[in-house]
């Protein structure tokens, strides 16, 4: 058994790879399964793959029927399924079961990791369907940070059970389903008027629109409000921008969200900043914006 890691993506060779190879799993983020499904292989070139897994951002429904559907056609039986986890906890913590899919879901968690939502700056834990910050507890979590006892003792804390927990700085929920639903990264809410938005759920909707590849929305400075939304825009092959279809995207948004969410801009690019690992860089799109006033 051995891991192929790949430090810089390319189409041609992750399609080497994959006929050299014949990997059992493929892992990673949804930028790496965009490219995958728009790589050309052979209709058996998959058929050694059993399991697919996403993790380190939100990956919409488009995308995945589209992978889904990849795979089938390239000689594999395997889905797509999303993990959940982060540094702290080692790696992946939570994963959704076979053939379950909803906007949101990360699953039930790893053998002997415990879950649970609390209400934000408490230890309260929280009820079935409402949305508080995840913490982790069990072997997978970190003893702490090297050399820095205060930023271990804010992220590792001692609760009324006495068990350690990981809090995470993730937003989610409890479905009634029993599932672990993620929300939105902590740090990445755009407070606007004292209201909070949640960029991950704005592009989700605008991701549904059938023009669109991807998209991310970011907060940025306003005079009055604190902040406001932006949403930057990357179209699927065909498609130009227009006023005519940041109408239609605008429109859809109206339908679906609250007025103090709507995005205050919108900006269609061939392409977003990506990290190493693939993941969108929106650091690096807030820096932008800074850099223009």
């Amino acid at each position: 058994m051995g891991c192929i890691l790949i430090p810089a993506f390319s189409h041609k060779q992750f399609a080497d790879i994959i006929r050299k190879n014949e990997p059992n799993f493929i892992v990673g983020v949804p930028t790496l399964f965009e490219a995958l499904a728009n790589t050309k292989l052979k209709s058996d070139d998959l058929k050694s793959v059993t399991a697919v897994i996403c993790g380190g951002d939100a990956l919409n429904q488009t995308l995945r029927d589209k992978v889904n559907e990849f795979l089938k056609a390239h000689g594999s039986s395997a889905k797509i399924r999303v993990g959940y986890g982060l540094t702290e906890g080692s790696g992946a913590v939570c994963l959704s079961p076979e053939n379950t899919f909803a906007d949101g879901i990360i699953g039930v968690p790893l053998p002997d990791m415990d879950f649970k939502i609390i209400k934000n700056d408490t230890f309260k834990e929280l009820p079935v369907g409402e949305e508080g910050e995840i913490c982790i507890s069990g072997p997978l979590v970190m003893m702490g940070y090297l050399g820095d006892d205060a930023e271990t003792a804010q992220a590792i804390r001692l609760h009324d059970d006495g068990k350690l927990w990981l809090h995470t700085g993730d937003i989610g929920y409890l479905g009634e389903d029993g599932l672990i639903y993620f929300a939105q990264r902590l740090k990445r809410i755009i407070i606007s008027s004292g209201y909070n938005i949640y960029p991950t759920h704005l592009e989700s909707i605008i991701n549904s629109h059938e023009a669109v590849l991807t998209s991310t929305v970011i907060g940025i400075d306003h005079h009055y409000k604190g902040q406001v939304p932006k949403a930057f825009i990357v179209l699927k092959p065909g498609y130009k921008p227009g006023k005519r279809l940041e109408r239609e995207i605008r429109e859809l948004l109206e339908r679906n969200v609250p007025i103090y969410a709507l995005p205050a801009a919108y900006e269609f690019r061939d392409k977003l900043p990506t990290t190493k690992i693939g993941k969108v860089a929106f650091r690096e799109l807030e820096k932008e914006e800074k850099s223009k006033k």
